[in-house]
């Protein structure tokens, strides 16, 4: 089990169910209506806010994503990337 099924197990429905479209949205690239920003220090990588949820992806040269990190907001959110 990686990292982001861990976070996803201990949601509550509401905050599963925000997170998984967050996860669809991002595996198509679909960004309209998201916070969207791109990470200082980094030249791909980017974050979507919904909430306390955060999301970090990469856009891959291929026009695809990479999600890196699904989790709550917090100190350690954007350490080790």
């Amino acid at each position: 089990m990686n990292r982001i099924d861990k976070f996803l197990a201990r949601l509550n429905k509401e905050q599963l169910a925000v997170a998984k479209l967050l996860l669809r949205k991002i595996e198509r690239s679909d960004f309209v209506n998201l916070r969207i920003k791109k990470l200082v220090g980094h030249h791909d990588l980017y974050r979507i806010r919904e909430g306390r949820i955060r999301a970090i992806f990469r856009i891959l040269q291929n026009g695809k994503t990479e999600t890196i990190s699904l989790d709550f907001k917090n100190d350690n959110t954007y350490k080790n990337l």
